[in-house]
């Protein structure tokens, strides 16, 4: 089988076809590739600046919920009747030393 000069023409025609449509596809995936990184890279930013408001986030719950424990009102009021047990036994204390000092410094009582 022979071929013409028509026949060689569309199959020359239909190569340049096949190999423009490959290179237009390679083309294509490499500007797809291209636009894939990008959009990684900027996911990754993304992700990374969420993970670093997400952990500040998580310091401030733990403080909160330490200065929330901390202003309770039952723990306030336990604390406040502690203080206040302390400073009636700190005034009590306060008079003996001064019944004490009074007893040194001054007369000595007779003793029988």
């Amino acid at each position: 089988m022979e071929l013409g000069a028509r026949e060689l023409l569309t199959f020359g025609t239909v190569l340049v076809g096949l190999a423009s449509g490959w290179a237009m596809i390679k083309s294509q995936l490499a500007q797809a590739q291209r636009t894939i990184t990008k959009v990684s890279k900027a996911l990754q930013s993304i992700e990374l600046r969420m993970d670093t408001v997400e952990a500040g986030e998580a310091v401030q719950r733990n403080q909160l919920k330490t200065i929330t424990s901390i202003l309770a009102p039952g723990i306030l009021k336990k604390q406040s009747e502690r203080d206040g047990a302390i400073e009636e036994r700190l005034k009590f204390l306060e008079r003996e030393v001064a019944a004490q000092r009074h007893l040194h410094n001054s007369k000595h009582p007779k003793i029988v």
